[in-house]
């Protein structure tokens, strides 16, 4: 199950990786912030992503959330700051994002919430959990 998540997470990467203009040469920043690294499943999907990036240089930020929302937010705020092109969320509180995920919308940055939808976001990626169960 982890592995298709990863698939399917690292696959809408690619598509994100259409955001740069073509001809351009500026580097391509995609972040990601999770619930938490202390959960093995969270592991796998930031290790996927950065494996990944580097393969398709692509510069990949991962970020623990620690699960704490207030956390969370001030490291959107920080991708933000960094002019990244996407930022991809698996939210520790939804509620908490919104605002910062308007924030980054505003700014030209493409959001996507990752395995827990949230307000605000452009894209959602997750797995269908009762149809791989069976």
């Amino acid at each position: 199950m982890k592995k298709l998540f990863l698939s399917i997470l690292l696959v809408s990467t690619l598509f994100l990786t259409g955001c740069a203009k073509s001809g351009d040469d500026k580097e391509i920043k995609i972040a990601y912030t999770t619930q938490t690294l202390s959960n093995p499943y969270f592991v796998t999907v930031a290790e996927g992503f950065e494996a990944y990036g580097k393969e398709k240089g692509i510069k990949n930020i991962v970020t623990d959330g620690k699960q704490d929302a207030s956390a969370q937010v001030a490291q959107v705020e920080n991708f933000i700051a960094q002019k990244v092109d996407a930022i991809v969320i698996t939210p520790v509180n939804d509620k908490a994002l919104e605002d910062v995920v308007k924030q980054a919308i505003d700014a030209g940055i493409v959001v996507v919430a990752a395995n827990q939808d949230f307000p605000g976001s452009q894209a959602f990626v997750t797995i269908h959990y009762l149809k791989i169960s069976f």
